[in-house]
Formats: C-alpha cells, structure tokens, sequence
C-alpha cells in the first residue's frame, strides 16, 4: 500500500532544523567543553532534557523511527534525553547529600555517586559529538550560541533560607511515623534481591536470569518509595514531632535517595 501523504523532505529538514537549535547549540557546547565533570551541571541536564524531549516528540510525529533517513537522528536523541535525565538525578543527589542524613556504609557513597556521574557523564558527551555529526549530514545548521556558557553555569551562594515557619500539631502523626518507618523496612527488605542481582557481573549467569531487576520490578520499587516520602512529606514534615526528634529526617533521606536511585535505573 503507497503512502499517500508523504511531507515534503525539505518542509521537515527545515522544521526539524528550526526546532533542534537549542538541542544543538547545547550539545556543540558539551562537546567542546575541557572537562565533562565540569561542564555537568543542572540547568545544562535540564535544558538538554527538555529539548531533546520535544525534538523526539516531533520526530516521532512524522515516523522518524522508521525513516532510513532519519532514525539515526531519532536514536541518538533519545540516548540524550535518557542520559541528561539519569545525570540530573545523579546531580540531584550529590548537591542534596548533606540534607539526607544517610547512615554510613562501607563504601563512601559520595564517590560512588561521583564514579556513576563520570560514566553517564562520559556518555551523555558522546552523544553530543554524535548528534552533531548527524545533523551535519543531514544539513542541519548547527548554530552557535556563546550565551550558553552563562547561563547553564550553577554558582549556588553558600547558606539557606530563614526556617521561620511555626510547626504544624497533628495528633495522628505519632502513629503516621510507626506506619511510615514500618514500610520502610519491609521496602528495604524487599530490596534485598535487587541490591544483590546488581553486584553482579553482566557476563553471570545469575544476572541474565533474574527477574530482580526487570522494569516491572524496578518501576514498582520506585512508585512505592516516591509514595513512602509523599507521605512523611504531607503527614510529618514541618510537625512538632520532627522538630522533637532529630532521627526522623534520617527516614526521609533514606526514602528519598532510594527513589532517585530507582529513577536513574
């Protein structure tokens, strides 16, 4: 069966050129950037993020998934946008760190975190070189924006806020916390097989077979923390309770790092 409404090939060059400049400009300045570790920061993940989420939405509105001419261009821009979202949440993490309250481990969770930074990292700057050469060989200009060196740079004053908000009485939140703390553990718990499955080398056997780290699994563990923190968040944060008792925001940290690790998964 023929296709009977094909686009023209120079309408979508020109719409796809007009709407991948900022995805661009972005990428030619990650690209050319000394260092990649400093060059990842927050509003750069999250201006590359947005853009490469409109510019696969536009691609794939037309089939460029399945356009010999344009897959390639669709491919590597998902890879972005996966890579600036997972890189985000790293991000987020190092930069909130010191609010989580995390037990100590055996391994410092700082360089670990750092360590996987490196690699998405490394990645994401790939990504960039090479949809650069794809638009090159589409004829897609590839603008040139000094600005951007000044705007996605994060120079964040040191300090915080007045924390002057009078605590909130709720009566109930006593027994929210035992519930709360309770579920925790048995999340903690059922996280067991996960923590243990992704230790494991790629090449065993054990890995290939488990359905630890399946993303039913994965997606479910996730939904369930970000619910644990919705809670304490609604039902204990800001109360008189956690202004009494210093351990609470311990729970809350944990829960928190836990679903941004399950998102970068």
């Amino acid at each position: 069966m023929m296709d009977v409404d094909l686009v023209p090939e120079q309408n979508i060059r020109e719409l796809i050129e007009r709407r991948a400049q900022t995805l661009l400009a972005l990428a030619d300045y990650l690209a050319h950037y000394p260092a990649t570790r400093e060059a990842m920061t927050r509003p750069l993940l999250a201006d590359m993020l947005s853009h490469s989420m409109q510019l696969e939405e536009l691609l794939d509105t037309y089939g460029a998934g399945k356009s010999c001419n344009w897959c390639s261009l669709r491919s590597i821009t998902a890879t972005i946008k996966l890579f600036s979202d997972v890189s985000y949440e790293l991000l987020h993490i190092r930069h909130r760190l010191p609010n989580y309250h995390l037990i100590a481990v055996e391994r410092d969770f700082l360089a670990a975190t750092n360590e996987a930074l490196e690699f998405t990292g490394l990645i994401l700057t790939q990504a960039a070189k090479e949809i650069l050469n794809q638009a090159r060989e589409l004829g897609l200009r590839i603008p040139q924006k000094p600005e951007i060196a000044e705007t996605v740079q994060e120079r964040l004053p040191h300090g915080r806020l007045t924390r002057d908000c009078g605590a909130r009485q709720v009566d109930t939140v006593a027994g929210t916390v035992t519930l709360l703390a309770t579920a925790f553990l048995n999340l903690a718990s059922e996280c067991e097989d996960v923590r243990a499955t992704s230790r494991t080398q790629p090449q065993d056997n054990v890995l290939r077979n488990s359905t630890a780290l399946s993303e039913e699994r994965l997606r479910s563990l996730e939904f369930q923390f970000h619910n644990l923190q919705s809670q304490y968040d609604t039902y204990v944060s800001g109360t008189q309770v956690e202004h009494q008792d210093t351990d609470l925001p311990v729970l809350r940290g944990h829960a928190s790092v836990v679903f941004h690790l399950l998102r970068t998964a």
